[in-house]
């Protein structure tokens, strides 16, 4: 059902120059939502930095939204949550005024633990485990909080509040649909495919290389977007010093910010390639572009994933570059016809330093792999498509009755008040005392609001809460 005014949307995302992979999403996406809505942009304090978005679109500071939305009246907030601290501005509107959320990870555990100790919000942290977990959640989010534990970042992916908190949720793979539908059934979920513009057809690779400083002829190996512990990247440069030992003449290049602690340069050393390894750090949009069109092969490995779609291997494939990736969540649904997907386990860096050596030796195959990648990203990631998904979703959205019910989370006082008492026999056993007294405060206020309404966990423990 077609709306008969163009929506209003009042759109809460990081956007360039902000380092994360959804601003750049945000960008490639917003000009095709443009002639589908009128939509208003709302960020952090920082000028973006994209001509193409300053003009196109009003930006506010979203401090100014109630306002806003009292003269205006969105249709919907749109919410572009991930793990990553550029979204902790944007969290709290999720709950004051519930619309569509597009949840990039299924996990943001990261964000919220980054909100608690950086951020001072650590009633947030204590309320999203209590909604996720129960009693049991208070319990570890304390421990964590105290530092009697680290945070179980994996196990528990704590988005359940913000899920059932929403009128509707956007994702980008039938892996975190699922993973959703396991803990919220009755959420309202649709898988949109994550945006993607083609890359040139023709990359000339030697004038970039020449712009880049790398060898004409040589054969270039890419891990492309930001280089953190998950990426193992470890095991990609011991896979590439195997190789190197047969082609001497190979280069990896590791194009994007390094994770703190993560030692590459090091570790090339150790293995005999640092001459071989170029390590760029953060680069501009137009270097990023230049050095995907400079490779001969992206590798994009994870373990453990948060329930991403990998914006790096998209780009990969959308630039017609043959791309291997870890055969795990959303990558098990690229198809094989152009990418390899490497099982993870104890072969691993054997797996990659072969196929690696086949793709360097068969330009054809590399050349078959690239044009499959491009056709797939054509045919299903098109931005022009997205947004028309986007819109038909939000408005099927707020055409349902279930909008007018939110939220979802009454008629849970008694389960609420048995919570709290038995929380607050747990914080007996783990001996809190007045030199906490500002962690209790956090406590209070979190069952407060978990008086309110709240959801109960499955099972009273937690998987991976264990001791």
């Amino acid at each position: 059902m077609r709306c008969s005014r163009p929506l209003k949307l009042a759109y809460f995302s990081p956007l360039p120059p902000m380092r994360s992979g959804i601003a750049d999403y945000s960008r490639d996406l917003l000009p095709y939502l443009d002639p589908w809505a009128d939509v208003h942009l709302f960020i952090d304090d920082y000028q973006p930095s994209d001509p193409g978005i300053t003009w196109r679109f009003p930006v506010w500071s979203h401090r100014d939204f109630a306002q806003r939305d009292r003269f205006h009246s969105y249709d919907c907030p749109v919410y572009h949550l991930g793990n990553n601290p550029v979204h902790a501005y944007l969290y709290p509107y999720v709950f004051r005024r519930p619309g569509v959320i597009v949840l990039h990870d299924l996990v943001v555990h990261h964000l919220l633990a980054w909100m608690a100790f950086q951020d001072g919000r650590a009633s947030t942290y204590l309320r999203e485990f209590s909604y996720s977990c129960g009693s049991a959640g208070m319990t570890v989010a304390w421990e964590v909080l105290t530092g009697r534990r680290s945070p179980p970042f994996f196990d528990t992916p704590l988005c359940e509040r913000a899920v059932d908190a929403s009128l509707g949720v956007i994702v980008h793979s039938r892996y975190i649909e699922s993973r959703i539908r396991e803990s919220s059934p009755d959420a309202r979920v649709r898988v949109i495919p994550m945006p993607m513009p083609l890359g040139p057809e023709k990359a000339d690779k030697v004038a970039l290389r020449r712009q880049l400083g790398l060898p004409p002829t040589a054969f270039i190996v890419g891990s492309l977007g930001e280089a953190t512990h998950h990426k193992r990247l470890e095991i990609v440069l011991r896979a590439f010093a195997r190789l190197a030992a047969r082609r001497p003449e190979a280069v990896y290049v590791i194009a994007g910010h390094v994770a703190p602690g993560l030692d590459l340069a090091a570790q090339a050393e150790r293995l005999g390639v640092g001459r071989r390894v170029r390590i760029t750090g953060t680069l501009s949009a137009d270097l990023f572009a230049a050095t995907l069109g400079a490779v001969d092969v992206s590798v994009n490995l994870r373990y453990p994933t948060a329930g991403e779609t990998s914006a790096a291997a998209l780009r990969s494939l959308a630039a017609g570059l043959p791309t291997i990736v870890s055969d795990l969540g959303a990558n098990q649904e690229l198809p094989g016809s152009c990418c390899f997907k490497l099982p993870l386990g104890g072969e691993e860096e054997l797996l990659l330093a072969a196929v690696l050596e086949k793709l360097a030796g068969n330009g054809a195959l590399r050349t078959g792999l690239g044009a499959a990648g491009r056709r797939y990203i054509a045919k299903e990631h098109a931005p022009a498509r997205a947004a028309r998904d986007y819109i038909l979703f939000v408005e099927e959205v707020l055409n349902s009755p279930s909008a007018l019910a939110k939220p979802r989370s009454g008629g849970h006082e008694a389960q609420a008040s048995a919570l709290i008492k038995e929380v607050a026999g747990r914080m007996r056993e783990i001996g809190l005392g007045q030199e906490n007294q500002a962690l209790l405060e956090d406590v209070a206020e979190a069952l407060k609001i978990l008086e309110g309404g709240m959801k109960m966990p499955r099972a009273s423990e937690p998987k991976g809460m264990e001791g």
